[in-house]
This record gives structure tokens, sequence and C-alpha cells, in this order.
């Protein structure tokens, strides 16, 4: 799809419509010592004003079989240097809900090669996840996105409380 047609048809519509970021919308960075840091996050993505009541599939990169077309979630830790890891969702990857009603999105990403990575300051991080989203509407219809947001707190700690998630939005995939 050109960026001419991403900016004008169903995938412009979609990302106009999915404005409101309900729900937890909080985050969890934990371990990073010996094992792979990971992030879990919680929101619902809705968009009260979609024309009607569809359900749309949202799905992530989980590795094997579950959306590996899709390109794996990225953090950059902006008070490490630059430092950036990828990584794969471990728990969920593909979410389904009504578009009125908001889609629950609560997901695990495992940043490969993380280890070791608790020292680093987390604080400031933009977490990048892109999406795909799908629905029927006369037809099959694919987007893909990317869910970004900031970790004000940084890494949480295992026995912490989640953080609030800072800046939650969607923009097109690669922007």
């Amino acid at each position: 799809m050109s960026e001419e047609e991403a900016q004008t048809g169903d995938c412009a519509r979609v990302l106009q419509a999915f404005d409101t970021f309900d729900g937890l919308r909080d985050y969890g960075t934990r371990y990073g010592a010996a094992t792979n840091m990971n992030t879990g996050f919680h929101i619902t993505m809705q968009a009260t004003c979609w024309p009607k009541a569809q359900t749309f599939t949202i799905r992530g990169y989980a590795g094997g079989s579950m959306g590996h077309w899709i390109p794996r979630p990225t953090v950059v830790l902006p008070k490490a240097g630059g430092k950036k890891f990828t990584g794969r969702i471990s728990v969920g990857g593909r979410a389904i809900w009504g578009a009125r009603q908001g889609v629950p999105v609560g997901w695990n990403i495992q940043w490969t090669d993380s280890a070791g990575s608790i020292q680093l300051d987390w604080t400031g991080a933009t977490v990048t996840v892109p999406l795909e989203f799908g629905w029927k509407d006369n037809g099959d219809h694919v987007c893909t996105f990317d869910f970004k947001f900031e970790m004000w707190k940084g890494a949480t700690g295992l026995l912490a409380s989640n953080a609030r998630m800072l800046n939650p939005r969607l923009v097109l995939h690669g922007q």
C-alpha cells in the first residue's frame, strides 16, 4: 500500500476513529537481571464514532506462526545512549472485540538479548508495537499501525505496581 492510499483510504479512517485509549493504560517492566526484560501493558483501543457495530482483530508479532509477518516491537532507551531492543509478544498477541466498545489489549513483550539491562535507565523509553488491524466490511480489510507510548518511570521492578503510560497513540506504521 502506498503512503497516499494509507492516508486517504480505509487506514486513514481507522487511524482517525481509534482515538480513545481507555482502561488501565499502564505498563510494568520487570526482570532484566539474569533473564530478558519483560514489559507488560494494558490498554483499551476504542473507536466510539465508528459508523458500524463491527468486530476488529488486532494482532502483534508473537513469533512462530503467530503474526510472523508483522514487524517486531522495539524499545529505545534515550537515557542509555539510545540503546534499542527488539522483542516478541510472549503472552497474548491477538485481541478481538467491537470497535465502539473498545478492543482490550493486554500483552507481555519479552525484549530479546536484554538480560542485564535492569542496570540501564529505562526512564523515558519509547515502546513501539506494530499492530495489524483487521475487519470485514464488503471484503477483508487490513492496516498496519504502530502503537507507541513512553515509560515515565522506567523499569518498575518485580514487586512494584504498574506505572501509567505517557502519550499512548496510534500512528501509521513507520512514522
